[in-house]
């Protein structure tokens, strides 16, 4: 790239303008979910999505709506109440204290995510919590062997 030409440099200012446009247009803005309404955006009930006895809900209305495998490893998704996703987090971490699960590490990217990892005697898992909309969460429980 040489400025003498007159015609790289503004090309690659408009290529890097370009650039920046579509990184800031192509992700949501997951902050904002949290006050959108949840108006079409709530999964119903699957009554056959069920956590195992021994996993704590660690909410008091979740809503569960999905499940998935990946080997050994199960998946378990709900939408619950509440806006915070850090206060969300560690209201279910502490459930998982009460039963006996060992909290390994917490992460968080607030407004955006919150998660914590887990061990037990023969389980290791996370649960990650996401804004959804206004009032309401996504919590996915993450459960495979040690």
């Amino acid at each position: 790239m040489t400025a003498t030409t007159g015609r790289t440099l503004p090309a690659v200012y408009r290529a890097v303008a370009l650039a920046l446009l579509l990184s800031a247009c192509a992700g949501g803005d997951p902050a904002g979910d949290a006050a959108k309404p949840c108006d079409g955006l709530l999964e119903p009930a699957d009554p056959s999505v069920t956590l195992p006895p021994r996993l704590p809900a660690g909410v008091a209305d979740p809503v569960f709506y999905k499940t998935q495998r990946a080997g050994a490893t199960t998946l378990w998704f709900a939408h619950a109440s509440g806006d915070d996703v850090v206060v969300v987090r560690d209201a279910i971490a502490g459930t998982f204290e009460s039963a006996g699960f060992t909290i390994e590490s917490r992460d968080e990217e607030p407004p955006a995510e919150a998660e914590f990892q887990f061990t037990a005697a023969k389980d290791e898992g996370s649960v990650q919590v996401t804004p959804l909309c206004a009032g309401r969460v996504t919590v996915r429980w993450r459960l495979g062997p040690r």
